[in-house]
């Protein structure tokens, strides 16, 4: 393998013992995701994350959390509502 190429991990977090087919990423990573590809590009299982938590902060990291509450809205408006009650 190339020096330059990366090493493809994701099968290793998702199989056995903990098989499935996506996993946690932490708050400014998911920041970083959303300024890099765009929410609309940004896999998100609204009922797997934190939403009141995430909502509450507004930076991690050194990350600005603004994108990421914004994008939480437009995918997951039901849970975003139901944390702001």
């Amino acid at each position: 393998r190339a020096a330059t190429s990366a090493w493809q991990w994701d099968t290793s977090i998702v199989s056995e013992p903990n098989p499935g087919d996506s996993w946690c990423i932490c708050m400014w990573a998911f920041a970083k995701l959303i300024k890099r590809v765009g929410c609309e590009n940004v896999h998100l299982r609204c009922d797997s994350t934190d939403i009141s938590y995430v909502l509450a902060q507004y930076h991690d990291g050194g990350h600005s959390l603004d994108e990421a509450h914004t994008c939480l809205e437009a995918k997951c408006p039901e849970a975003v509502a139901a944390a702001r009650i």
